[in-house]
């Protein structure tokens, strides 16, 4: 976008900028809170007698566990999700028409994502049955760190994938708010820092047909699209 577009649609360069900046803010605070929650939820785990550990009450406390997880995420997700729509409102200087968010965000949840390669739904399951299974082993053999080993994993794991998901949304939701405005052709955009990778510092300002606008190439990609009005795409 020229200073003379930007200042038509009431943003002069610096501010388009700052804009732009702002898209990934709620997403630091929300992985913020979602480290504290797998820390919360997890650590009693790590402090569990093997006495405590039988079968059926560790389904039990790992369902209640993952239960709460997905819950915390799926409300994360819908206000991230919103602000995205908000995002891009403000980047084109209009209001959008109001669609059904956490409709938008179950079913992104239960379809196959193209970075984790998975269906969200069905991973919170088998991540559950995967921690069950290596704490079991655990306690067969009474190792400790064994099971102190599964459980941090599983923590970990739980917050790569969250993680994602969130990035996922929030750039799925951006592209269906531009095809909303009627919105053909979408820039992409790298943070222009040290951490972008050589796959994305190519893409970098290449501008793209909506329906040909790549996937983001590997997790914790924190590229974005913005809109354009050139003839054809490059």
């Amino acid at each position: 976008m020229t200073r003379e577009e930007a200042v038509e649609k009431g943003l002069t360069d610096a501010q388009k900028r700052k804009l732009e900046e702002s898209l990934y803010k709620p997403l630091d605070e929300f992985l913020k809170r979602l480290k504290r929650k797998i820390k919360a939820l997890f650590a009693p785990l790590f402090v569990s007698g093997f006495d405590q550990l039988n079968i059926i009450m560790l389904n039990k406390q790992t369902s209640e566990m993952y239960l709460e997880l997905d819950e915390f995420n799926r409300e994360n997700y819908l206000a991230l999700v919103k602000h995205a729509r908000k995002w891009v409102e403000r980047l084109v200087g209009k209001e959008l028409k109001v669609r059904d968010m956490r409709e938008f965000v179950d079913q992104y949840l239960k379809g196959y994502d193209p970075v984790t390669q998975y269906v969200y739904t069905k991973e919170v399951d088998r991540k559950k049955m995967r921690l069950n299974e290596a704490i079991l082993t655990a306690r067969e053999y009474q190792d400790v760190q064994k099971l102190q080993k599964a459980v941090k994993k599983a923590a970990d794991l739980w917050f790569t994938q969250s993680s994602q998901y969130a990035l996922d949304l929030m750039l799925f939701e951006i592209r269906q708010a531009f095809e909303d405005d009627g919105i053909s052709l979408l820039r992409w955009n790298t943070q222009r820092d040290e951490r972008v990778c050589p796959e994305c510092n190519a893409l970098d300002g290449k501008i793209f047909d909506s329906d040909d606008y790549p996937d983001p190439p590997h997790y914790n990609c924190r590229c974005y699209p913005t809109h354009e009005n050139p003839e054809k795409p490059v």
